[in-house]
């Protein structure tokens, strides 16, 4: 039995020469290998600040240490734990370098290093100019990293146990390919049969064709001949996949090994030998040991099936003409061998199907595969020569050409429309043409060989998505520019409803929507939310005068109101941006400054709830509402206090805000800064005259307020500038 213990540590730093401390140890016990669920882990109070930069990684904080044990009061019981077993660890000097510092500074002996295994350097021999952090070896392992959303000392320690594991059996099987046989024998009786199932050793001594490791264990350890690994592979199918006749005759006529055997997939020994193009280990399983040539795999394919998918024509060749395998036969799916050698790209087993086994072409899939798989010999071959349809469609409603744009292959769209007379038009399931196809990747050579072919530029999706739309969603402007040359309406709504001149608009594209507007856009159009161009132009942090400008000179409405009646103004105003030239100009073409949505909300609230002081300044600048109360009856003043934003609410108070209007429960500013205990706000609104002892609908006052959430500060102000202490609220 060999007891290891993989651990890992959090700290509050890099360096423990510097005065870094441990604030977590996590570490999991692995005998032979496999966790037992026995775990050590604690947090440890460093008596030292954690860097607020450092807590972010691992969440241990302060305030989450401070009654926590010290690291001389935990380290009796981790020694305990640890006792005298190896220790695995990730970069072990590190971790290493904070516990032996902490131990000696507690009066403890410092772990030897002879104890210590690194498992870094293991994982950077094995995969040398990869990374080998413990994420990127986990992502290697197929292992969960679900949970870890922080760095968390046992956690990390349980992934890195199964990290562990994993490098060892890569480390035995890096052995087995180049070591020695007394090599091999050494490591695996040492510790390598520990982390490595004896199963995985046969069928990996097996690949790599050690028949002396085969021998060896097979007839000196007892491991079963049919042993599987995790994938049910057998030793046999390992040595007929990659054609050691040898082996292969050994395991079955002198160990007995099941020819007929399945793994988890469904694949056979006959299989591996076949789609590997082994031909003497396929003769030798079928004609000697009767291996049965019909047997399919879980997904119905044959081991015939299996070589034309990869191109192994001389054994294809051999089942079919040797051993009357039909080679009209087909999968789960309805493919026949003939579709797997196309979706396999090898056209010499497609012709040798067709023209040599007399295999119909006339699945109408057949061209459609061999484009959906970009394979253009194949396609080209059954264009010119074998008259395939060009029109046929899929179950998704795709011709071969829709497949073709998909895919970008100009050539073979050229060879459809140009010579062969593709119906250029034809849509999917889900409504969409190969001109859509073409312009979502990009293609303008394609888009143009489309367009000038006669695809229709105005069809819509089953998603009311168009090609100018989508063309100028996606950025792709040279292709729009072509669109509306050749006759693409830019008025015709979208996605969302958005016309391509509301998405220039939203994507900041100036140029384009020049060029929209001199194509006749209609610049007050609307999307589905009621939004214009207008609108989606000053919504943009960067914010683009010149687009404004452009809208406006062409006769947009500066105050058309979406579905929730927002106008442009508001929609500048609720956002930070990088010019201050938005708003002024809005309101210097005549934006109404007072204009209310739906939910009474003026531009100026929808600022100061920001806290954009900017906009702000410059909306009360222009004559703002600064007592305006929307339909909860809140004033901009009180969403600036309830947000917290000083600046706001002084330039508020300075510009004659009420401090004393009450919303519809009868709250206040100054109440509202007391529940959030924001004593600079509370101070300023006092220093403004506020009522201190103002009541709402609950008969409680500003101080109420303050004492029910326990701001102890507030209090104390409040009472020092005469709010009555005694008041009772209405309960």
């Amino acid at each position: 039995m060999k007891r290891e213990i993989v651990l890992d540590t959090e700290t509050t730093g890099l360096s423990a020469e510097n005065g870094d401390k441990i604030v977590a140890i996590g570490a999991v016990e692995l005998i032979d290998g496999k966790q037992t669920g026995e775990t050590f882990y604690t947090e440890i109070n460093p008596l030292c600040s954690v860097p607020p930069e450092i807590s972010d990684i691992h969440g241990l904080t302060d305030e989450k240490l401070k009654d926590k044990p010290t690291f001389p009061q935990i380290a009796p019981s981790f020694l305990d734990f640890i006792g005298a077993s190896p220790l695995v660890i990730h970069n072990a000097p590190f971790d290493m370098a904070f516990l032996n510092a902490e131990l000696t500074a507690a009066g403890f002996a410092p772990i030897a290093e002879d104890r210590i295994v690194d498992t870094l350097p293991i994982a950077k021999r094995l995969y040398p100019e990869q990374p080998v952090n413990l994420d990127a070896l986990c992502e290697k392992f197929d292992i969960s990293l679900e949970k870890r959303t922080l760095h968390g000392a046992l956690l990390d320690a349980q992934l890195l146990a199964e990290v562990y594991v994993h490098l060892r059996e890569k480390e035995f099987r890096k052995v087995l390919e180049t070591g020695t046989f007394e090599d091999i024998k050494k490591q695996y009786e040492d510790e390598a049969h520990i982390y490595t199932p004896f199963a995985n050793v046969l069928t990996a001594s097996a690949w790599f064709g050690r028949s002396d490791v085969c021998r060896w264990l097979i007839n000196e350890k007892g491991v079963d001949v049919n042993a599987v690994d995790k994938f049910g592979r057998t030793a046999l199918m390992k040595a007929a996949e990659r054609g050691y006749f040898d082996l292969c005759q050994w395991l079955v006529d002198e160990k007995g090994a099941d020819v007929n055997v399945k793994n988890c997939c469904g694949i056979t020994s006959l299989m591996y030998a076949a789609r590997n193009g082994h031909l003497d280990v396929c003769q030798w399983l079928v004609k000697e040991k009767k291996n049965e040539v019909k047997t399919t795999d879980n997904e119905g394919k044959t081991a015939l099936m299996w070589t034309a998918l990869c191109g192994r024509f001389e054994v294809c060749k051999w089942l079919v003409n040797e051993t009357g395998e039909d080679v009209n036969a087909a999968d789960k799916e309805g493919q026949s061998v003939l579709i797997h050698a196309v979706q396999g790209g090898h056209l010499n087993v497609c012709k040798w199907l067709i023209d040599e086994k007399n295999v119909e072409v006339g699945d109408k899939n057949i061209l459609i595969e061999a484009v959906a798989h970009e394979h253009s010999d194949i396609c080209r071959w059954l264009v010119n020569e074998k008259d395939a349809d060009v029109n046929a469609i899929d179950k998704f409603g795709r011709t071969a050409l829709i497949w073709a744009a998909k895919k970008g292959m100009l050539d073979i769209c050229k060879q459809l429309v140009l010579e062969k007379g593709a119906d250029i038009n034809t849509k999917d399931c889900d409504g969409n043409t190969a001109l859509m196809f073409a312009i979502w990747i990009g293609a303008f050579e394609l888009v143009t060989l489309l367009v000038k072919a006669g695809a229709d530029v105005n069809t819509e999706n089953n998603n009311g998505q168009t090609p100018l739309g989508e063309a100028t969603a996606l950025g792709y402007l040279d292709i729009a520019k072509l669109l509306i040359e050749t006759g693409a309406d830019v008025n015709t709504p979208g996605r969302n409803g958005e016309t391509a001149l509301i998405s220039a608009a939203h994507n900041e594209y100036l140029d384009f929507v020049n060029r929209l507007i001199e194509a006749g856009a209609d610049v007050n159009a609307k999307d589905n939310d009621g939004r214009t161009a207008l609108m989606f132009a000053t919504a943009r942090r960067s914010g683009n005068p010149d687009i404004l400008e452009k809208l406006i000179e062409h006769g947009a409405d500066v105050n058309a109101k979406d579905n929730e009646n927002r106008t442009a103004l508001m929609f500048a105003a609720s956002q930070w941006c990088e010019t201050t030239d938005i708003i002024k100009r809005l309101i210097e073409y005549g934006a109404d400054i007072n204009a209310i949505d739906e939910d009474g909300w003026t531009a100026l609230i929808s600022a100061a709830l920001g806290g954009y002081l900017m906009n702000v300044e410059q909306l009360i600048e222009a004559g703002a509402d600064v007592n305006t109360k929307d339909k909860n009856g809140e004033t901009a003043l009180m969403m600036a206090s309830d947000e917290g934003h000083f600046d706001v609410v002084k330039a508020l108070i300075n510009s004659g805000a009420n401090l004393d209007a009450q919303d519809k429960d009868g709250d206040t500013a100054l109440m509202s800064a007391a529940l959030i205990g924001n004593l600079d706000i509370v101070e300023l609104l006092i220093e403004a005259g506020a009522d201190l002892n103002a009541k709402n609908k609950s008969g409680k006052t500003a101080l109420n307020i303050a004492e029910y959430e326990e701001h102890s500060d507030v209090i104390k102000t409040l009472i020092k500038h005469g709010a009555i202490a005694n008041t009772k609220d209405g309960n």
